[in-house]
């Protein structure tokens, strides 16, 4: 396995003009593939999270959420708002940018050198911290609720789940943690088959 400051470029191979270019280019690709999504109970998984993870190899975690921003706000423009306040389109930033901040913690801070390992590590913070935004923030304002109101009300019947009951903790729970489960072991393993080609042919042009 390669050594870890050989995990993303650090933009070296861009000067300022190709690194704006290539932001916008990786913006208007992120805001495509959030338009194509894979239904997942009353959610959606999308593959614009991948284009993140390209930025951040490419360059840094600057990018990375510069990236994450302007191809949210580009959604929210496209498709409109999702739910109240465009809670859709700001879960979809906070969770783009836990990718950034799993794959900051795994390479920079731990400094994880096998995939699996760095995977694992961004799969469980992306996990817990969408278990907790949904919990406390995402879930109520969708469900136009408040927070004591969503933990009276809310069950997993609430997200089409009707083989098993329990109260709002556990239900958000389950829930997020199987959807970020299944959405991470998606978006990972793409990002990881697309690194070497990039990479390669970076070296190349080079």
């Amino acid at each position: 396995m390669e050594n870890q400051t050989n995990q993303t470029l650090k933009g070296q191979h861009f000067n300022t003009v190709e690194r704006m270019t290539a932001i916008a280019v990786l913006s208007s690709l992120g805001t495509v593939l959030m338009l194509f999504e894979i239904p997942f109970l009353v959610m959606a998984i999308d593959l614009s999270d991948v284009v993140i993870l390209i930025t951040f190899f490419l360059f840094s975690w600057r990018e990375a959420f510069a990236v994450a921003f302007f191809k949210t706000m580009a959604h929210l423009l496209f498709k409109g708002a999702v739910g109240p306040i465009a809670i859709g389109q700001i879960s979809a930033f906070i969770a783009s940018s836990m990718y950034v901040v799993g794959f900051y913690v795994a390479i920079r801070l731990l400094k994880f050198k096998r995939r699996l390992t760095i995977s694992l590590c961004v799969i469980m913070i992306v996990s817990i911290a969408m278990i907790l935004v949904n919990y406390f923030f995402v879930t109520p304002v969708y469900l136009q609720m408040s927070l004591s109101e969503a933990r009276t009300m809310v069950t997993p019947a609430t997200f089409g789940i009707d083989w098993f009951e329990a109260g709002y903790w556990v239900t958000i729970v389950v829930v997020f943690a199987s959807f970020n489960i299944i959405k991470g072991s998606i978006i990972l393993p793409v990002f990881w088959i697309l690194r070497n080609p990039i990479k390669t042919y970076l070296d190349h042009q080079k």
